[in-house]
């Protein structure tokens, strides 16, 4: 929970790094099952969704073609929903930075919520849009605007209470120059 590696924590609690292996592979699952069980119904007014990167074994770019096909190794992103309110994480995932994952992510964390939405606001991750319209969104179904024509196809449209904004940063030379919101759905 600190931070701390194997070696360090066999060292503090005075065992072998076996046994704090072990004991990680047993407390791991049983830590996400709490989450789950604790995390329900949550009432949050703002919601921040970012990720972190991170790899997993080694960088993409050293990745053998082997290592490329197991899809384990390499580049890894650590999605979370943060509560600035409360400091909460309330939901987080691990895995590539696709919309695949994105949706996951995002079913994730309604799950977590009540009925109420929070504001939500992210990097300018286009990925967060689409689930956030997937998760949330109502299926419209136009009407038809001639009897012998064909039917309009359904479409997704974000409820009014759904608000999205995205926070836009600017680097020049590697240092923050500007930042800009720009709202998705929502006023």
């Amino acid at each position: 929970a600190e931070g701390t590696s194997i070696r360090a924590t066999a060292r503090n609690i005075k065992c072998d790094k076996d046994t704090v292996c072990h004991w990680l592979l047993r407390v791991g699952p049983h830590c996400l099952r709490l989450g789950e069980y604790f995390f329900r119904n949550l009432h949050l007014t703002e919601c921040q969704l970012d990720e972190l990167w991170t790899f997993v074994y080694k960088k993409e770019k050293h990745l053998t073609a082997l290592e490329k096909l197991a899809r384990c190794y390499g580049d890894t992103w650590i999605w979370t929903a943060f509560d600035p309110v409360s400091k909460l994480i309330p939901a987080w995932r691990i895995g590539k930075r696709t919309l695949t994952e994105a949706h996951k992510f995002i079913k994730t964390l309604k799950s977590c919520l009540d009925s109420h939405l929070p504001f939500f606001t992210s990097d300018d991750l286009p990925h967060y849009a689409d689930a956030l319209l997937v998760a949330y969104g109502v299926w419209i179904t136009p009407s038809r605007h001639f009897s012998h024509s064909r039917p309009p196809s359904p479409y997704l449209q974000a409820p009014p209470d759904l608000v999205y904004a995205v926070v836009i940063k600017k680097k020049e030379h590697g240092h923050l120059v500007e930042i800009a919101t720009r709202i998705v759905y929502g006023t």
